[in-house]
């Protein structure tokens, strides 16, 4: 468990915001919510990456050490955090569709 530690800096906040977007959408199913979703998303995400790169740098060195370089981090990161949010989106809306 002690490895997961430096992650989870990256994981709650990211996780926070895809919850409260899915709960939005279960709300308001509707294509202009949907846009306006992304683009917060988005917007938290580049904001989670800036907090990292300027206040938690040294927790990039762990991953680092186990032969993930900073900007193959960055992109994995953005990566898997924007496939969870599409995945979630999409089971919302199935969920909330009755499909």
């Amino acid at each position: 468990m002690k490895y997961l530690y430096p992650y989870r800096n990256i994981a709650l906040p990211a996780s926070a915001v895809t919850t409260m977007a899915c709960l939005t959408l279960w709300q308001h199913p509707t294509l202009s919510v949907i846009f306006y979703l992304i683009w917060c998303k988005v917007i938290a995400l580049i904001g989670l990456l800036t907090y990292i790169h300027f206040f938690r740098g040294a927790q990039i060195i762990f991953f680092m050490n186990i032969g993930i370089g900073r900007n193959g981090f960055y992109f994995s990161m953005v990566c898997i955090d924007l496939l969870l949010f599409i995945v979630s989106t999409v089971v919302v809306l199935f969920i909330k569709q009755g499909v």
